[in-house]
């Protein structure tokens, strides 16, 4: 872990939540982005998203520092529906089975880094489907 991530996820443990509004706006740019490219790990803007910076504070960090420091939140705060709902369907869609229940927002971080994984493992391995030529996303 780097130093800019331990730093981002020690600020954000305190009993402060104060940064859940940071998340959000990562989490739904990270949603709509897959949306808007039907969740496919060919776009770029899909397999870099997580890896653009965000403003915390002053300092700028990797969305995947923000999205990370929320998976490793220890208060169980429950995840706006919307939003809950959103990484749902493209959990369903990318058929990431088994699909957990994502009420908090720790299960929403981790729904969003499962599903960055996927897309990228599906691009790296290049898995097809054999009868329709379609990407595997698992």
């Amino acid at each position: 872990m780097s130093e800019k991530t331990a730093a981002i996820i020690e600020v954000w443990h305190g009993p402060n939540s104060g940064r859940l509004p940071i998340f959000v706006q990562v989490a739904q740019g990270f949603l709509d982005t897959l949306a808007s490219h039907g969740a496919c790990s060919e776009a770029p803007a899909c397999r870099s998203y997580l890896d653009g910076r965000v403003k915390v504070d002053g300092a700028s960090y990797p969305r995947r520092a923000v999205v990370l420091a929320i998976e490793d939140l220890k208060q169980h705060i429950e995840a706006p529906l919307p939003l809950a709902g959103g990484a749902y369907e493209l959990m369903r869609l990318l058929k990431l089975d088994p699909i957990p229940e994502l009420r908090l927002y720790g299960d929403l971080a981790t729904a969003i880094l499962r599903i960055d994984a996927a897309l990228r493992l599906a691009r790296i391995s290049g898995a097809l489907m054999p009868d329709n030529r379609k990407r595997v996303y698992h």
